[in-house]
């Protein structure tokens, strides 16, 4: 990614981050849509500390933060999350409220895929993966 997308990125999020609606004559919170891409141990562990520290981060961030969808080979009809679960990446990077996409896969591939896709949609990512960046970091 050139420096000059980056920025362009950056700024969209900080536009993204400071804007509040107006409804009613007072301030409402505005709520940002993020897909996680992964349910292992560290997919699993973000989506419970997301919900667990639900108003701490509302507060920090004058925004909720709700996960729509959780990518995964698997489902887990038990899990609490089981009805976010898809299994089409499709679904998360045309879905226009979907703003943030967390990719916790592991391995290059299809986490390059699916990042780039996300990041060329106008997405934000963010990563733990770091054969990823290690070794796709510089584009």
């Amino acid at each position: 990614m050139g420096e000059s997308s980056a920025k362009k990125i950056a700024k969209s999020n900080q536009k993204t981050a400071k804007y509040l609606c107006r409804m009613c004559g007072r301030m409402e919170i505005r709520m940002t849509e993020i897909a996680l891409l992964g349910f292992g141990v560290v997919g699993g562990g973000v989506a419970r500390v997301l919900t667990e520290n639900q108003d701490i981060i509302e507060k920090r961030a004058n925004e909720k933060i709700s996960i729509k969808y959780i990518l995964d080979l698997r489902d887990f009809p038990d899990s609490p999350f089981g009805d976010k679960i898809v299994h089409d990446y499709d679904i998360i990077l045309n879905d226009p409220d979907v703003k943030i996409v967390a990719e916790m896969m592991g391995g290059s591939h299809p986490a390059y895929e699916y990042t780039k896709a996300a990041l060329l949609a106008g997405k934000s990512v963010v990563t733990s993966n770091k054969e990823l960046v290690a070794s796709k970091g510089d584009e």
